[in-house]
Order: structure tokens, then sequence, then C-alpha cells
């Protein structure tokens, strides 16, 4: 906290929280943002009217805020004794303290509005010019009427009766009095202040305020959507909505995550007409809400949030009467005895729990009487302590409990009770039940809970981990176990279902009795005897689970592992959710009843029919397999390949989903995923028929194992799955996704963008116009892919046939690559393809992938800019005992063709042929590690500027440039051991200005290199490793660690000696000597002619103030030392040492030789180049 004092003329000043300020003589300007409190002590305000006097002119303050909400209709004036304290309505709002400063004396006045001077003491966000923002009444003032149309004012501390105008929206804010003010019609905001206050809307959406008041208010809303709010109010207070969708709140206020401040007056709110909420929460006092017409939502719930006090909990014995409509009623969190009363509509009443941020729930502990009314209601105690009574009255209810002594009256209707004893682990022992069907009353008890009813027309009741013994009353009832325990479950009359669940630690086993309606679920330890059930729900463990239906519509579910089902009589439902990702089910079902054949199944077949319901993504009619095994059919999904069901003694034509017609409904077998429904989502045909079409179009299709030949729908996105026959499948136009499934298919996209599938046998492909996929990943058989026009995806992963896949005109990608993996040595997989294989790109700009295939293949990319690749890798990590290799072993023949295209062999085991063909291509089969490129390739660039890389091969190479300026890139890169074993390396430049480029990592002798100008022929020798040339022009040969003979070319050569004592000999042309540091050694240039030849410096290695580009003139010398500071390199022209010394004639530092040339030579720093 500071003490600031301006001086007597016109200040500006900015204040920190706390701080106390005293402008002095002068117009002062006091500057203010966000969430802090200041006292000015001598503020200077305008004054009453609109004629001030020079003196105070002389003198007139203002306050400057600055930040969102900082705005005149927020604006909060208060007088506080002989203080005036200004706030606003707004969050993070700043307090200002006007000492001894009367509220009448603020003001703003421009010359628009009838002033004779522009003064203000507010400037609000925003604003860069005056205006008359705000009005205020004299202190004396009685005047019933606000001064302008659509402003904001200020009253005084008397009781006034003031009216705003028609047909505008006017802010009026009240003081100490009590205040009777109308807003009229318009969209006011009016606040009460102090006092007892009436407050008045009108016509219009409006916003009536006394938040934090201590007295007894009436707000009246009128018509439109009004904002009523006694938030945080002491009084007892009568809140009115009137007409519209209205807001009417007496509930807590948070300042902060600490503090907060709840009403605890005996408020009456009513929302009149329309769909209202009316928010009590946390109230402290008795509270009467009452909604009114509408849909309605009343509360009077406790609150919990974030570090809360406990003044959040509802502690008062609040009345919330609904009214008609469908009304929301809570109570939730409240320790008082409330009485909640939906009236006609279906009202939902709530009395449950209310989560909290560290202690879980916070339970309704009252007495509550619950009455749903006309319609039918939902009645929740969830969680309540109290001991309850609940009445559902007319219509059909629903009830639900789970604690302590509960008394429920269904009324009249068809009412269901659902009890949870296991919920929050509420139970303490096992649950028994009592009922008389003559009085249709019941109890429901566990422990000291205990639920009485009567009047209950259907039970749900969940189970505890104890040995229940669960009673069903005449309904139908649905009744559970809990997750452990040996239950004894008695459905009673109705059509009852029991609902098992266990969490077991041994696979599920099941008896069923059918003459006696008897029978037992057994996991484990756990069991449930049953009897008068007449459905089962049993969800199944993560073993293989055995799992038998009763006679009843039954649903069955096995969960994770390889389950078996049998549903028994009636319309049963299978459920499949596997996790498709890490789950290998395959759920066996013994009996399933299928739809049959026709579109008009018998009674009997419909009575029978049983549906298996797909849960998860990805199961969609689109992916779905259906394959004839036997006598039995197989359900998988495409790319699902965890996923399967086997329904045993079962023919396809026996599936089949049906819409409904004017005599039945809608039936079927399969549910796919996010359906609830059935839909006609496929067709099957039957086994013998021979027809050309299919049924529908725009759907999925099956045919049977004859040689179908089928004809899809123009302009239909059609899926058509072959089975077992020779088939001839033409999708005609449209998006299709066409299967061949087993035997020599012939599938044909048609025009559209389609999917053409292949299966076992020797299949011919035909994508046609458009992007097409065309697939045999797996395919034993020797295919035919066409791709047709346009960009096309031609794949053979995994095949083992002889395919050839063309790919037509566009941009097309040709795939027969794969891998082998090996996990934890006993689970691999295998996705190499092993067949010779023939790509051909076509026209376009295509790729040909050949990686990881062990067949002998032929790539050829034709015209555009291809990329063909049979590279790959191996690799082994021993800590996890996992291998992958995804390496080509065949031995492969890659034509680019035209183009400017690329060919990788990377990592290939064969003994390839790349042939770039016209264009600049890029022929590659080198390697990361020398282990990995180990065969003899061939590489032949063509016509074009080409490059040829076959570092870190290892085999005997062939390497010809043909026609064109091309680059050959040979040697050792890698690190680590360089094997003994490295064969030779064959360059044929052809015509053209071509390059050989060499580097040794690694060596462990230096290299020796021989040149003969008249042949144009050399070689370079390191280790074991060999390079003989022809016909290049240019070498780029860097050294070893060692002392190196190099020797250059009759063209421009770039020779690098490394470390060691080279010796390097440029030859004819213009050669480059490159040099990393002075310290590597010394190196002979035998043949350096100073008027050709260049020595390359690296900047940065050399230092002493060296910088890329031309050497100057005053860093080198000819001499024996440097006779300057700036003097680097030193040429002995009497013995041809070449010297360089970091700091010139200083001496910190000794000239080092780096290099020895011939004596005499007309050296100068253009010699010299700097990188």
């Amino acid at each position: 906290m500071a003490n600031i004092i301006g001086t007597t003329s016109n200040d500006t000043l900015f204040a920190n929280s706390n701080d106390i300020l005293t402008g002095g003589g002068g117009n002062n300007t006091y500057n203010f943002s966000y969430d802090s409190k200041y006292t000015i002590t001598d503020f200077g305000g305008v004054g009453k009217g609109v004629n001030p006097s020079a003196a105070v002119i002389a003198e007139v303050d203002t306050l400057n805020f600055d930040g969102d909400g900082f705005t005149a209709r927020n604006l909060v004036l208060t007088q506080n004794g002989s203080n005036l304290e200004i706030t606003f309505d707004a969050q993070d709002s700043p307090k200002i303290i006007l000492q001894n400063f009367a509220l009448e004396n603020l003001d703003n006045l421009s010359l628009s509005t009838g002033a004779t001077v522009d003064l203000h003491n507010i400037v609000f966000d925003g604003q860069t010019t005056i205006t008359d923002s705000f009005d205020v009444f004299n202190a004396n003032s009685t005047q019933s009427t606000i001064f302008n149309l659509n402003t904001v004012t200020f009253l005084n501390d008397l009781n006034n009766n003031v009216n705003g105008f028609d047909n505008s929206d006017d802010v009026i804010n009240g003081q100490g009095g009590d205040d009777l003010i109308d807003g009229k019609s318009g969209n006011d905001l009016l606040r009460g202040g102090a006092g007892n206050n009436t407050l008045i809307g009108g016509v219009g959406n409006d916003v009536l305020n006394v938040e934090y008041s201590t007295g007894n208010n009436i707000l009246n809303g009128g018509s439109g959507d009004d904002y009523l709010d006694a938030e945080a109010t002491s009084g007892n207070n009568l809140l009115f909505g009137g007409d519209g969708n209205d807001t009417l709140s007496t509930s807590y206020v948070s300042q902060n995550s600490y503090n907060s401040t709840a009403s605890s007056g005996n408020n009456t709110l009513n929302g009149g007409a329309g769909d209202d909420y009316l928010d009590a929460e946390s109230p402290q006092g008795n509270n009467l809400l009452s909604g009114g017409d509408g849909n309605d939502t009343l509360s009077t719930s406790g609150v919990f949030t974030y570090r809360a006090a406990p003044n959040f909990v509802s502690s008062g014995n609040n009345t919330l009467n609904g009214g008609a409509g469908n009304d929301y009623l809570m109570a939730k969190g409240s320790s008082g005895n409330n009485l909640l009363s939906g009236g006609d509509g279906n009202d939902y009443l709530d009395i449950s729990s209310i989560p909290t941020y560290y202690d879980g729930i916070l339970l309704s502990s009252g007495n509550n009487t619950l009455n749903g009314g006309a319609g039918d209601d939902t009645l929740r105690a969830e969680d309540s302590t109290g001991n309850n009574f609940l009445f559902g009255d007319d219509g059909n209810d629903s009830f639900y409990l789970n604690l302590e002594n509960q008394t429920v009256d269904g009324g009249k209707g068809d009412d269901l009770l659902s009890v949870d004893y296991s919920y929050y682990s509420a139970a303490t022992e096992g649950i028994t039940t009592t009922y008389n069907a003559t009085t249709n009353t019941g109890s429901i008890r566990s422990g000291t809970n205990q639920v009485n009813y009567k009047n209950i027309e259907r039970l749900n009741i969940l189970g505890t981990d104890y040995n229940d013994n669960i009673v069903g009353n005449s309904g139908n009832d649905t009744l559970s176990t809990g997750n452990s325990g040996n239950d004894t479950i008695d459905g009673g009359e109705g059509d009852d279902v029991l609902l098992v669940n266990y969490n077991g630690s041994a696979a599920i086993a099941t008896t069923y009795n059918a003459t006696t309606n008897t029978g037992s679920i057994r996991s484990g330890t756990n069991q449930v005897n049953y009897k008068n059930i007449e459905r089962l729900n049993i969800l199944g463990t993560d073993y293989n689970d055995n799992i038998v239906g009763n006679s009843g519509n039954d649903t069955l579910s096995g969960g994770v592992g390889n389950d078996t089902l049998t549903g028994g009589a009636g319309n049963d439902e299978f459920v499949y959710n596997n996790d498709i990702y890490y789950n290998k089910n395959t759920d066996t079902i013994t009996d399933f009843g299928g739809v049959g054949k026709g579109s008009n199944p018998s009674a009997t077949v419909i009575a029978s029919v049983d549906t298996l319901q797909f849960t998860s993504d990805g199961f969609t009619a689109q992916n779905l397999q259906l394959t004839q095994n036997g006598n039995n059919l197989e359900i998988t999904f495409e790319n699902l390949a965890n996923s399967k069901v086997i329904l045993q003694n079962f023919k396809l034509e026996n599936l089949d989903n049906l819409p409904a017609t004017s005599s039945r409904p809608a039936i079927g077998n399969i549910l796919f995923s996010g359906q609830t429904s059935v839909t006609d989502s496929f067709d099957v045909f039957d086994a013998n028929s021979t027809q050309t079409n299919l049924f529908n179009k725009n759907t999925v299709t099956f045919l049977n194992d004859l040689d179908n030949n089928i004809t899809g729908f123009d302009n239909s996105n059609d899926v058509i799955n072959g089975q077992g026959g020779n088939d001839i499948i033409d999708g005609l136009s449209g998006d299709d996704i066409i299967r061949g499934g087993a035997g020599n298919d012939t599938l044909i996209g048609g025009a559209g963008n389609d999917t053409l599938i292949g299966g076992a046998g020797n299949n011919i492909l035909d994508g046609d116009a458009d992007d097409d996929i065309l697939n045999i990943s797996g395919s034993i058989g020797n295919n035919t892919l066409l791709g047709g026009a346009d960009d096309d995806r031609l794949s053979a992963n995994a095949s083992t046939g002889d395919n050839l896949l063309s790919g037509g005109d566009g941009n097309d990608s040709l795939d027969i690559s794969g891998s082998y993996i090996n996990r934890f040595s006993s689970d691999s997989s295998d996705s190499r393809s092993t067949g010779n294989n023939t790509l051909l790109g076509g026209a376009g700009n295509d790729t040909l992938n050949g990686s990881g295939s062990t067949g002998d293949n032929l790539l050829s990319g034709g015209d555009g800019n291809d990329s063909l690749n049979i590279s790959g890798y191996y690799y082994y990590s021993s800590s996890f005992n996992y291998s992958e290799d995804s390496r080509s072993t065949g031995n492969n023949t890659l034509l680019g063709g035209a183009g400017n295209d690329t060919l990788s062999g990377s990592g290939s085991t064969g003994n390839n042929l790349l042939s770039g063909g016209d264009g600049n291509d890029y022929l590659d089969i080198s390697g990361s590690d020398p282990t990995l490129s180990i065969v003899n390739n061939t590489l032949n660039g063509g016509a074009g500027d080409d490059t040829l890389d076959a570092t870190n091969a290892k085999g005997n190479n062939l390497l010809s440039g043909g026609d064109g300026n091309d680059s050959f890139n040979l040697g050792i890169t890698s690190s680590g051991d360089v094997p003994s074993d490295l064969a030779t390396q064959t360059v044929n430049g052809g015509n053209g200005n071509d390059l050989l480029s060499m580097y040794y990592f690694n060596a462990t002798t230096g290299i020796t290199s021989t040149f003969n100008a008249t042949t144009n022929t050399g070689s370079v020798t390191a280790d074991t490793y060999l390079v003989n040339y022809n016909n290049v022009e240019r070498l780029n040969i860097i050294g070893t660690d060692y002392n190196d003979l190099i020797v250059g070319s009759n063209g421009n050569d770039t020779l690098t000696g490394g470390k060691g004592n080279d010796s390097l000999i440029g030859g004819n042309g213009t050669d480059t000597f490159v040099f990393y540091n002075y310290n590597e050694g010394v190196d002979d240039l035998y043949d350096f002619n100073a008027t050709n030849d260049l020595i390359q410096i690296s900047a940065v290695y050399f230092a002493g103030g060296l910088s890329s580009g031309s050497l100057s003139a005053n860093q080198f010398t000819i001499g024996t030392s440097a006779t300057t500071t700036n003097q680097r390199f030193i040429y002995n022209s009497a013995t041809g040492g070449l010297f360089f010394d970091l700091d010139g004639s200083a001496s910190g530092f000794t000239q080092v030789k780096f290099a020895q040339l011939s004596a005499g030579l007309s050296l100068t720093e253009n010699n010299f180049v700097v990188v």
C-alpha cells in the first residue's frame, strides 16, 4: 500500500491495490483496471446541474476504467456514509472509494445534451470522447420519471416512486430507500439497492436485481423472458416471472473458490406462464417454488464446488410445485424436509445425491415427500438417507431408490420400482424380498435398508455381492445378480428377465430344465439358481464360456474368450462386443435361427428368428464377410482379423434382414454397430439361384457357390460378395465394392471409384475408369490386376502366386511389399509376397513397391516420374526378443522408363537389375549398414543426368551411367566395423561429364588409387573395397585416417586427404584440394598448379577470424613466417611448405605446416577459397 500525492497541475495517476491517492489541484485523471481496492481523498466532482462554476470546472477529476465489463450499464454506485463506493456488476471489479463525496456530485456533461461545457467524472472502457452516459438524482429530488430514454440513472436515498419510459431500454439503480421502480416497456435493467423494494419489469426482456439485499423485495418480471435475481439475500422475497420463459433465482453467489453467500430468507418464486427456471439452490430458508404453466425447472438442491463452504447444503424445508407441463423438480443434496409435487405432465422429481470435489457425494438427509401427479413421472431418491414417501399418482411412473427406509406408492398406471442395493457399496448383506399378490404390496430389504411398496406393477432389482434371495411380483420384472454370491431368484408371474454379469475367475456354465422352467448359472464359486424366469440376459467372462439360454427371448454375450452360446427356443439376441485391437475372440452359436429363404417367412420361422448384434466400431454391413465352411457359416469383418462368429449347421441362404410389411414388423439376423433396429442392410442369393442382377441398388449382396454372372446397377454404390464359384461380377457405374471370394473370378469395377478384392483363385480384377482399389492380398492364385484410367491402387501383399499388376493411365500405386515379424519367438506374422510378380506402372507418375518380397519380380514404371522400390531393412531387439525383416530377397528387374524416376534396391539381398531409362533418374542400392546390401547388382542410368548410389553396397556391383552428366556415389559411409569381405564395384561413366564420389569411413588402411590418362581408367582401393572406373571425368574422393595416395582424373577433381600424411595428385583440370583442419597431418600436393588449382579451407575448424568466401590479400604472404597479425597463410617459396598461423605475427601461436607444394610457385591469395 502506498500514499500517492499529485501536484497542483493536471496529473495522471496509476495505482496498485490498496493505494491511497490524493490528486492535489487541477483536473486529475485516475486510471484503473481489474480487481483491486483504491481510495481517493479529494476527488473533484462535476456537481449538481448543467452549469458548474469556473472554480468547479478547474478541479473536475476523471476516473478512467480500462477492461471488459467496465460500462455504464454495469456501473454500481453506493453511498456509504460520507463516502461514495464505485464498483461494477462484472467479474474482477475494482472498488473505488471517494472520501467525503456525495453521489449527487458525480456526473458526465456534454454540450450535445444542453450543458454549457464538456465535463466528465467517468470514462468507461473503450471511450475516447465525452458521453452523457449516466444521470444522477439530486439528494432531495422527488421526481417520478427518469431524465432520458435509453440511459443509466441513479436514484437517491429517498423512498422513490419512479417510472422508466415506454419503448426504452432503461437502467435504473435504486439506492438506500424503499423504492418502487417500474421500467415500463423495453428491455430494462432495474437494481433495487438497499431497502424493501418493488421492481416491475413491464413488457420486454428485463433484468431485475436485488442481489445481496437484506430487505423484503417484490420482483415482477411482467411479460417477456425475464431474469429476476435475488441471490445471496437475507430477506423474504417474492419473485413473479409473469408471461415468458423466465429465470428466477434466489441461489447462492460464489465470490471465489473459498467464499460464498447463500440466501437465508423464506422466498416465494412463481414462474407464471412459460418455460421457467426457478433456482433456489443452497437455500437456508423455507422456500415456495411454483412453476406455473409450461415445462419448468425448479431447484432447491445443495451445491458443492471446488473448496466450497458448508453453507452450500440446502437446509430449508422447501415446497416445489411443478404445475402443468413436463417439469423438472430437484432437491438434491438437501437436509430439509421437502415437498415436491409434479402436477400435470410427465415430470422428473429428484432428491438424490450430488457429487462433491473431495468426498464423492453429498447425500440428501431429510424426510421428503414426492408426488408425481398426473402423467408418466420419474421419481428418484438414490443416496437419500431420510425416510421418504414417494407417490406416483396417475400415469406410468418410475421410481429409483437404493438407501435407507423408503415408502413407495405407485398409484394408478403401469409403474416401475428400481432398487439398486449394490450402489456405492450400500449393501452389508444379501437381499430378501416379500410380496403379497392379493394386496399388491411388498418389501425389499438389505441389512438396515428397506423399501416398502404397493401398487407397483414391475420391479427392477439389482442384487448385492452377498447371497440374495429375490422374488419378483406379478408383473414383468427385471432381476439382476450382483457381481458375486450364491443367489436364489424367483421371477414370479409375468414376463421376467434375469441379468447376470459375473466378474468371475472361471468360465460360465449353465443348466436349464424347460419342463420346470428352472436353471442355474455358475462361474467359479458364484452361482444363481432361478425359476419362473422367461428371459435371460447373460454377459460372459474373460474365459471360454458355455452359455445356454432358456425357452424365452434371451440376450447372450460371450464377452472376451472363445465362447459357445446356445439360445434355446425363442427370439434370442447374441451380442458380440470384441476389442478389435487386442482380443482374439471366436464365438460359436450352436442353434442360430435364420430368417430363411424368401421374403415371407412362416409364423414358425418368425417365432425362432435370432439376432446377432455387433456393438464394436467397424462392424458394418459393408465390411461384413460371410463364408460357408462346410456345414458352418463363418462371419467375419474385413480388416478386423481378430473377430469371428461361427454359426453351426447353418446355411448362408438362411441369413437375411427383411423390411417391415403390412402384415409383420421388420425381422433380421444381424444388427450392425450403432443400430438399434433391423434394417434391410444386405441381401443373400438362394443356394440354387442363377439370377443375373442384384435385388436392390446401393445395398450389400452375397452370392451363392455357383458360377455367377452378375451385373450391378448403374449409378449405384453396390457391395457384391462372391462365394465359392467362378464368378463374373460387373459393378457398372458407381463406387462399388466387389469381393470375389473363393474360385477363379473376374471382377469389373466399371466407372466410379471401385474397390475390387480377389480371393484365393486365379482372378482378373479390372478397375476400369476412375480411382480404383484392387486388392488380392493373401491370394494363392496367379492374378491379373488392371487399374485402367485414373489414379489406382493395386495390392498383392502376402500373395503366393505369379501376379500381373498393370496400373494403366494415371498416377498409380502398385504394391507387393510386406515383412516378416517375429514376436517373443512364438508369435509371428508374414505379409511378404512370394511369387514372381510383374508390375507395370503405365503412363503417369506411378509408385511400384516390392519391398520385402521374396520372388523374382519385374517392376516397369513406364512413362512419367515413377518410384520403383525393392528396398527393405532388418531390425532386431534382444531386449524385447523382437525382429522385423522387410528385405526383398529375389532377383528383381526395375525399369524406370521415360521420366525422372527413382529406383531403390537399398537393403535388398537379391541380384537386381536397375535401369533408369530416359530422364534424370536416381538409382539406389545403398544401405545404412554395409552388411545390408550383400549381392551383385547392375545399375544402368540410361539417357539423362542420373545419380547412381551404391554406398555401403557389399556385392560386386556394375554401375553404368549411360548418356548424360551422371553422378556415382560409392564407399563406406557407416560407422562400426568395416566388413572384411567387401567386394569390387565397377563404374562406367558413359558419355557426358560424369562425377564419381567416394568416402571411406572407419577404414583400417589408407587409400591407394591409380589413373591412366590415356585410357581414362582408374581404380581406388581401401581395405578390401575396390572401385574400378572408366569414362569418368571428375572425382570427389575423401581420404581415410591413414596415409592415403589419391590420384585425380583428367577433369576437375576434388581431393580430400583427411587425417594422415597424404599424397594428392590432381592431374589435369582445375582441381580442388580440401583441408578441414590445419593439424591433421601434412599432405603432399605433387602437381599443384597455381594457375588453375585451388586450396579449400574450413573457416570453422581453421578459425583465426576466417570467413566464408575468398581469402583477403592481407591474410596471405610468401616467406618464412607472418609479418603482420592479419596474415594466416604463409607459403615458403624456397621449400614449397604451406603453413597456417592462427594469430599471424603475434607470439601466441606457432605456425603449423599442413601441406607441401612444389617450390617456386606463383601462389597468391586467389588460390584459396574459404567455406
